[in-house]
This record gives C-alpha cells, sequence and structure tokens, in this order.
C-alpha cells in the first residue's frame, strides 16, 4: 500500500467515524452511553496490557458498541472493510512511542463529549484521534 492509499483510507475511516460520533450523540440512549464508557474502560486495560491482539480487539468492541448506539450497521461494515486494509498500519500506529497513552485519551475526550451528547464535540474529536494515528503509523 502506498503512503497515499493509507492517508486516503485514513480520511475516509475519519469521516465515517466522526458520522458515528455524531449519531451516537443524537440517537443514544443512557444505557448505551454506559456500554460504550465500559468498552472505553476495556479499551484502556487492553492498553495497560500492551497486548496488540487484545488491544485490536477491545478496539473493535469499542467501534462496535459506537455503530451500534448511532444506529448505523453500514458505518460499522464500512469501519471493518478499511481496517482490514490497515491492521498492519494500525498495529504501526499504536507501538509508536507514546501513542497508546495519547490515544486512550482521544477515546476518552470522544466518549465524554458523547456523554453530555455533544454531537459537534464529538465529531471533532473522533476527526481529531484518526487524524493522530494516521500521523503515528505513517511516520513509522
Amino acid at each position: 500500500m502506498t503512503e497515499a492509499e493509507a492517508r486516503n483510507i485514513y480520511r475516509v475511516r475519519g469521516a465515517l467515524e466522526a458520522l458515528a460520533a455524531e449519531q451516537f450523540a443524537e440517537r443514544a440512549d443512557d444505557a448505551m452511553i454506559g456500554a460504550l464508557d465500559q468498552a472505553a474502560k476495556r479499551l484502556a486495560v487492553a492498553y495497560d496490557g500492551a497486548a496488540i491482539a487484545e488491544m485490536l480487539a477491545a478496539k473493535r468492541h469499542f467501534y462496535e458498541t459506537l455503530c451500534l448506539g448511532a444506529g448505523n450497521p453500514v458505518v460499522m461494515d464500512l469501519l471493518n472493510r478499511l481496517n482490514a486494509r490497515i491492521n498492519l498500519l494500525r498495529t504501526s500506529s499504536l507501538g509508536a512511542q507514546g501513542r497508546l497513552a495519547v490515544s486512550i485519551g482521544e477515546i476518552q475526550a470522544l466518549v465524554a463529549a458523547l456523554a453530555r451528547r455533544d454531537a459537534a464535540a464529538a465529531r471533532q474529536a473522533a476527526v481529531a484521534h484518526v487524524a493522530a494515528a494516521a500521523d503515528a503509523a505513517l511516520q513509522g
């Protein structure tokens, strides 16, 4: 995969995750907000363990929960397709020096915006998270 292709995939991923975040803020009930918070906590624990397979599984669960609360299975399907194409880059991104702590902070900012039902802030947090992941992956 060329760098240009990878950058395009990350841009599309950012747009899709931003849409899911916006829709989650608009549509998710309190139980789903709680489920997303639990998924984010599971992700933080996985990041502390630093086993890449566990991190990827916890990330997948987080995004499945986000898309379920957004009521948009199409976004989840498209994200799964994109992630299958960039798993090697995603592994590189997560392995970048200091990236895990920054990444979980970005996820926590997203969850906080969603808990406030602030669609604009959630959209912005999702885009920022994916842009930072792209930078980390493509610098490696």
